[in-house]
Formats: C-alpha cells, structure tokens, sequence
C-alpha cells in the first residue's frame, strides 16, 4: 500500500493522508479510530452506479461504519453538476438534519466529487467530507485538488470553490469495471502530467501501454503514484491557484469548450486530448515548444484509442471559440496554459482566434491511426 500526503492542512492545521492499495477496509477501520473529531452521524453519497457494481463491497463498509446514518445513491455525470441536483442533495442532507459534527463519505468519480464536495463546502458553512474516487480520472487528478463546484449554462465548473477533503482513500479495485471510455478519461490527465513534468512517466505510457490497457495492478497503481506525485507538488507550492497551478489547465480551456459544445454528451478525455493537441499546436507557434511533443501525443492517442476522438474533429471551430471566451483563465482575451516544453509551462498566453482557427487547421491534417484494440477487453470484472 502506498500512503501519500499532502501538505494543505485542514481547518486544524493537520495533513490531509491519501492511502493507495487494491483493498482499504482495514486503514479505513484504522483512520475512522485515530479520528480525533467529534462525529454525530455519517452520511455515505454514492455514485448509483458504482453501488450497483460493487454493492457487496460497499454494504460492507457501511455496515461496519458506526453512525452511519443515511446512505443517498445519487447519479453521475456532467448534466447533474448542476444547481438543480446540487439542490436535489442539499434537501435530502438538510431533511436528514445534517449538522456541522456530521461526516461525509463520497463515493464516486470526479462529478460526484464536484457536486457533493461542493455541497460539503457550502451545507452549515463547510462540513468534513471524506473522499473514494472510483474512476481513474478521479484517483490520479481530482481528488487531490480540493476543487469543488458545479456547472453554469455558461460553462464548466463556473460556480465552485475550494474545499479539501480530510482523507483520500484510493481503492484501485473499482478500476476493474471501468468501461474503456472512463478507462481513457483518466489517462488524458496521465498523459498530461507526462507532457507537462515527466519524461519518465512518458516512457513508461509509451512503452508499458499493453500492460496499462489491460490494468495490470502493478504498472497501474505507479500511474497513480506518479501522477499524484506531481498534482500534489504544483497544489502545495500554489493551493488557491494564483499562479503555477494553472499549469495543470494544460488542454483544457479547448477541451472543455469541446465539451460545452457537445453539451458534455461526450468523453472528457477524449475532448482533452483534443484539447493538448490543439494547445501543444499553438505551443510551437506561441511558445517555441518542440515538435516532437505533438509526436508523442499522437503515439499515445493511437496506443490508447478512444474512437470518439476523432469525432470530435467535426466540432465547428467558430462556436468553440466562442465557448472558449467563457474559460475561468479569459478576461478581455482567451488565454491558454500553454508549454515551452516539458517541466517549463507557458502560462496565461493570450491566443487570438485567427491563431486557434490555424491550429484548429493543422489538427484536421495530423495523421492519426488508431492502434488496433478492443476496448471491451479492458472491461474487467470481480472484486
């Protein structure tokens, strides 16, 4: 088991633990003992989903969690990060008669993360929350952050705020039922710690990515290790994101306009793949970035084929540009986190439209394979 820490203290000044194996039930036991806050009741939120696949797992935990008082199965996905679910869950906690010495235990993947952190964040003016992520994108990214929010009709993750959870436990073993499509919505982020810090973590996608696909335990729980490894480095040197961390908006002010086009009917992955390709394109022109990054983006895009990628080409780029504008990074220009190269990130580049419209361009003329692969090998199963 790896236990990680991130140095971001709570409310008591004290760090916040991230423990990281195939099974938890025992450090769970363990961390709920140590506990050194008074706790009234536990409310467990739980991707509805994920209880379906791993109920026996799960009735388990709760069961043997003292307290427990209420256990809310809540769906998952970009269309109920919303005000109208955010207020869904805040009446059913509030009628439960939730109160500040309560604990709350999420369980789900990174829009329940957003959703019922945020609801944590806000429900008597902040309550502690605990935090499971079941999907990879969760597991190497979001649950490090302390970023909690919702959407706007506007845009991604416009109402939000920052509220770090007082535990992280990472079961890698709900990885085994993820279907191919969340598969690669977590190693969009993987492949963007690589470009952004790792030439290691590079090497071991490209070289390792039959044993990746397949979810060998082993040279997934190093993914995690190492991307974790960088998220918490950039979140303690810049924890309210004044500077440096928007380094890790790498791909994301195209690939959530992407998403917003689509009206987030589509892969995030897939969009920010897109999204570091386009941005690695206006890096060359902008930022003097090598070439050969956009190279081993496309290596990687064709080792881990996502086919809804290259659907996305269709998207019209006058409208993304227009969803662009509504980036959190935007005043009165769009401006990307950008690279000069690896480890030395181009932040807050202003990008003008004719210069998206090129890389748009050059994106349609890149030649991309897609390796041959089934994704529904990948689709394991069992506890």
């Amino acid at each position: 088991m790896d236990i990680l820490t991130l140095n971001i203290r709570d409310r008591e000044l004290n760090p916040i633990p991230f423990f990281i194996a195939p099974a938890l039930h025992d450090q769970w036991q363990r961390w709920l003992q140590v506990y050194p806050y008074r706790i009234d009741q536990i409310f467990w939120i739980v991707d509805a989903t994920v209880n379906q696949l791993h109920s026996k797992i799960l009735e388990y935990y709760q069961e043997n969690t003292e307290k427990t008082e209420l256990v809310v199965l809540f769906p998952a996905g970009e269309p109920y990060k919303s005000r109208r679910f955010r207020d869904i869950l805040e009446d059913v906690l509030l009628n439960a008669r939730i109160n500040r010495h309560s604990l709350i235990i999420i369980v789900g993947g990174g829009t329940l993360g957003d959703l019922a952190g945020f609801v944590a964040a806000t429900i008597h003016r902040g309550i502690r929350y605990v935090f499971f992520p079941t999907t990879l994108l969760a597991q190497v990214d979001s649950c490090l952050g302390g970023k909690v929010a919702i959407n706007h009709p506007q845009g991604k993750n416009l109402l939000g705020t920052f509220h770090y959870p007082t535990a992280v436990f990472i079961r890698t073993r709900f990885l085994r039922t993820l279907p191919w499509a969340e598969w690669v919505n977590g190693l969009a982020e993987v492949i963007k710690y690589a470009l952004l810090f790792d030439v290691q973590l590079l090497t071991v996608l490209k070289k390792y990515y039959r044993e990746i696909r397949a979810r060998d335990s082993v040279w997934v729980q190093r993914i995690i290790r190492r991307s974790l490894h960088w998220k918490k480095w950039v979140v303690e040197h810049d924890p309210d994101e004044r500077w440096y961390r928007a380094s890790l908006n790498f791909g994301h002010t195209v690939g959530h306009a992407l998403e917003r086009y689509f009206n987030y009917t589509i892969s995030h992955g897939a969009a920010i793949l897109i999204g570091m390709a386009v941005e690695l394109l206006l890096s060359q022109r902008l930022c003097s970035c090598p070439g050969y990054l956009l190279k081993e983006l496309q290596t990687l895009l064709e080792r881990y084929p996502e086919p809804s990628v290259l659907q996305l080409l269709n998207a019209d780029p006058d409208e993304l540009w227009r969803w662009m504008q509504y980036d959190k990074k935007s005043d009165d220009e769009v401006r990307c986190s950008l690279l000069h190269t690896i480890g030395d990130p181009c932040l807050y580049e202003p990008v003008s439209q004719s210069q998206f419209l090129y890389a748009w361009e050059s994106l349609q003329n890149l030649p991309l394979v897609l390796d041959q692969f089934d994704p529904q090998s990948a689709d394991l199963s069992g506890d």
